[in-house]
């Protein structure tokens, strides 16, 4: 409005009320500065008393009021959002996975509430629980169920789209998923049906720790004991680093506390590191009752995932069942003139691609479950002989 104002000769500045232009009274005491020396006001339509001391006087205890309605509405919609969380309620859109329903009361009305997406949670649930599962990174879990037909919700702007890795990885950050609501860095629990359990979320994020930042980093450095070494000195991780001296490249741990200067512990060399781990690794010693333990849990942990897999190949082979009659659809189209061509033959194609991503999925599921049972089978076995 000033920039506008250096460039026209405008007198007056018309508006509804004080308070759709300002909020507080140091704005309002600026904008009519700078306005003024151009030689226009502002003006209220429903509350104008002239020009003058007087009237001056009176707009500055509007305003002042109009900043303390503001605050005062602002402290009072805190509140109330507060209490609503508090007692377990959602004050913004739900996360994906979940939708905002009305249901009706016995007594009459409505009320507002939150429902799991019936398309989309399940999905969730899945891609969650597979990548809990450590077999997997983000990325195939996300190309699995976006074949599976996960899509955005989309909105009259945007059409719904699959999943990004960026998307998925805020839903595996999101308690809202095992069923809490957060305010003001306060976590409470919430009323809406919890997709995934506490252990399922806890997991997830021990497989983040191991992949990204809180261990070991997939894209630098790789080393089977990365993320698994801590300082016996000061409690800290020990890191992986790559240095350069006359006998070429080479790599050496040390303790983040070092970096810190919490720490004196030296650089270590990677093969005195081994070799001090291969060396405790040869007083390990399993206990029967230990082995037996272990055995039932990889028994149970091996019957689960083969029902989980199970159930994804259903919503697959759903999915393409989908697929085929759509395309059956569009080919009945071909036939009609009226219909664009190329259109239509661009859906069909979209139809191909996505069915060939599809059964890349069902081949990937199947070949992942017999891997499984090849890992249990050989970790069973590990069991009698760790050192073997």
């Amino acid at each position: 409005m000033i920039r506008v104002k250096q460039q026209k000769d405008i007198d007056y500045v018309i508006v509804y009320h004080f308070n759709r232009v300002f909020r507080n009274t140091v704005d309002a005491a600026i904008t009519k500065r700078d306005l003024s020396k151009f030689g226009t006001r502002i003006v209220s339509t429903i509350l104008d008393m002239g020009e003058g001391p007087e009237s001056a006087m009176v707009e500055s205890i509007i305003h002042a009021v109009d900043q303390y309605q503001s605050q005062a509405s602002g402290a009072d919609i805190r509140y109330k959002m507060g209490q609503k969380v508090k007692n377990g309620g959602t004050i913004s859109t739900p996360p994906l996975g979940y939708l905002n329903v009305r249901e009706a009361k016995p007594e009459g009305g409505e009320i507002r509430t939150i429902a799991v997406d019936p398309e989309r949670g399940p999905l969730i649930t899945k891609g969650i629980e597979l990548f809990a599962s450590g077999q997997y990174t983000a990325q195939e879990v996300l190309d699995q169920i976006n074949a599976a037909g996960l899509r955005t919700r989309g909105d009259r702007r945007h059409s719904p789209k699959p999943l990004s890795l960026s998307q998925f990885y805020l839903i595996l950050s999101d308690r809202y998923y095992c069923g809490f609501v957060t305010y003001d860095d306060q976590e409470y629990p919430g009323r809406h049906q919890a997709l995934i359990t506490e252990e399922i979320y806890d997991r997830v994020q021990r497989v983040l720790a191991l992949r990204r930042g809180g261990g070991t980093r997939e894209r630098h450095h790789h080393h089977w004991l990365k993320g698994l070494l801590w300082c016996h000195r000061c409690g800290h991780r020990m890191l992986i680093a790559r240095g350069k001296g006359n006998g070429g490249i080479y790599f050496y741990f040390f303790c983040r506390g070092r970096q810190k200067h919490l720490c004196d512990l030296p650089y270590l060399s990677v093969a005195k590191i081994e070799a001090a781990v291969d060396k405790h690794l040869g007083t390990v010693r399993l206990t029967d009752t230990f082995q037996a333990t272990v055995r039932h849990q990889l028994a149970d942990a091996l019957l689960l995932e083969q029902g989980h897999m199970s159930a994804f190949k259903k919503r697959l082979g759903a999915r393409l069942d989908e697929l085929d009659t759509k395309e059956d659809g569009l080919l009945d189209l071909l036939d009609d003139p009226e219909w664009p061509r190329q259109k239509i033959k661009k859906k069909l194609t979209e139809i191909e691609r996505e069915r060939t991503e599809v059964q890349t999925q069902l081949a990937d599921t199947t070949s992942r479950l017999e891997e499984g049972q090849q890992f249990f089978a050989a970790a069973l076995a590990l069991l009698a002989d760790p050192q073997g």
